[in-house]
């Protein structure tokens, strides 16, 4: 199976320096999961993202990018 570069630890790593919580939903308290489904093509760029779970629009946005 093809994994990330350097594996499950710098996708980690990765995604934790990349995802900005929004401040708007912060502030609210507006917290939960979204569960994200994408296809990672053979020359590794990410296509068809589309929500599973979603928790709210703001917070869809952000895991989507």
């Amino acid at each position: 199976m093809p994994e990330y570069y350097g594996g499950m630890e710098a996708i980690r790593n990765f995604l934790s320096r990349e995802i900005v919580y929004p401040s708007k939903m912060r502030r609210k308290g507006i917290e939960g999961r979204v569960l994200v489904k994408f296809v990672v093509t053979k020359e590794g760029k990410v296509e068809r993202v589309s929500i599973v779970k979603s928790v709210c629009a703001e917070l869809d946005a952000e895991a989507k990018r």
